[in-house]
């Protein structure tokens, strides 16, 4: 329509220029201008006129066309919102599904990876049960073999022990036959005393298997005018100190011989000796519960012409040495730990206990508590006695 108008508009300007170009001509033609301009009037007026009613009739069609173009639009929007809505649903849709996929995905890799792990974790206590097993047999292996190593260790040490007691007890056998020379040498002899102060013996046994201490101590006590019972003293008056078990190796340990007879006199085994001052300790305890005057001395250190001496003053002499006055031996494997300071006592195997009680220019005179009277060369009986430490005890 718009068109139309604009046509109208564009004939209507080019008939004003026609008009203003042929004005001459309009001059010699008035009539025909007139006709002309009423004619031009006319067709303005009925252009006015349609142009009101054509812009009606525009406005009425374009608002119907709005309507329908708004209707049409709302469709559009509608199916447009509807077809969003289906490819918003087709989408959630699909991400739903890509994220399940990919949760069952995950949970795959996940049910993978921890049955890896797991997996891993079952070879890895394979493994480690494996070397555990092979760990425990190498340790059985190796203690197997450490029990053997033991076991025969000790045998060794166990027939060492056997061979090394077995040579010592030929040795003392052999000093036995070598005191019984010298005895028989003695009684063939029957050389002038030079001192003997007659002493009579007490024998230790029965009663005192390993008493030789206290039963010399019983002998010197008697020979003094007093009577002394050797169960007595050495149930009583000695002091003694048990042996026991320390440490994790169960280590025997027992008392000091310079403070306590270790062990028990009266035992036959596990029970050894004591020196000079339990001997000591128990004569001046007899004394004073006897009121007697008399007081019982160590005299350790004592050398020969010391002896003598005491001898020559009428005092026997309480002295250590050896069984049969031969060489002295000790014995490693019978060692102890001393209850006080933690050192380690060796013991003698033949340590002995006997009263001295004379001399000639060859011979002491002993009153032993295993053999009753009997004599041994002064050097023989000198070299027995230094072995085991010069000790002595006196009583006056």
């Amino acid at each position: 329509m718009k068109l139309v108008l604009q046509k109208l508009e564009d004939v209507f300007i080019y008939i004003l220029k026609c008009i203003i170009l042929t004005w001459r001509y309009i001059k010699s033609h008035i009539t025909r201008i007139i006709c002309y301009i009423a004619a031009i009037c006319f067709i303005f007026a009925g252009y006015f006129v349609g142009e009101s009613h054509l812009e009606a009739y525009f406005e009425e069609e374009t608002a119907v066309q709005v309507l329908a173009k708004a209707e049409v639009e709302v469709k559009l929007q509608e199916a447009l919102t509807a077809k969003e809505d289906k490819r918003v649903v087709q989408e959630l849709a699909r991400i739903e599904a890509e994220r399940i996929e990919a949760e069952r995905i995950e949970a795959e890799r996940v049910a993978k990876e921890l049955a890896r792990k797991e997996a891993a974790r079952k070879e890895a206590e394979r493994i480690a049960a494996e070397k555990e097993k092979q760990r425990k047999r190498e340790e059985a292996a190796k203690a197997e073999a450490l029990r053997k190593e033991v076991i025969a260790a000790e045998k060794a040490k166990a027939a060492a022990e056997k061979a090394e007691r077995a040579r010592i007890s030929w040795m003392i056998r052999a000093q036995a036959n070598a005191a019984l020379a010298e005895q028989a040498e003695y009684e063939a002899l029957m050389p002038e005393a030079i001192v003997n102060l007659g002493v009579s013996n007490i024998m230790q046994k029965p009663g005192l298997p390993n008493g030789c201490e206290i039963t010399a101590l019983a002998i010197l006590l008697n020979h003094k005018g007093l009577s002394a019972d050797k169960n007595v003293l050495a149930d009583h008056y000695l002091r003694k100190f048990p042996f026991y078990a320390i440490g994790k190796n169960d280590q025997r340990a027992g008392g000091d011989p310079d403070y306590y007879y270790a062990g028990n006199p009266r035992n036959n085994s596990n029970a050894y000796y004591c020196f000079a001052q339990p001997i000591v300790s128990a004569g001046n305890a007899f004394l004073k519960d006897h009121g007697s005057s008399l007081v019982a001395s160590d005299i350790t250190g004592t050398d020969e012409q010391g002896l003598i001496a005491q001898l020559d003053a009428g005092n026997p002499i309480i002295t250590w040495g050896t069984l049969s006055m031969g060489d002295a031996f000790t014995f490693a494997p019978s060692a102890w730990i001393i209850n006080d300071n933690g050192d380690k006592h060796v013991p003698f195997l033949n340590l002995h206990c006997v009263v001295l009680y004379g001399y000639d220019d060859t011979f002491f005179y002993i009153a032993d508590p295993l053999r009753g009277n009997v004599a041994f060369k002064r050097s023989t009986f000198m070299n027995a006695y230094r072995q085991i430490g010069s000790r002595a005890v006196i009583m006056q």
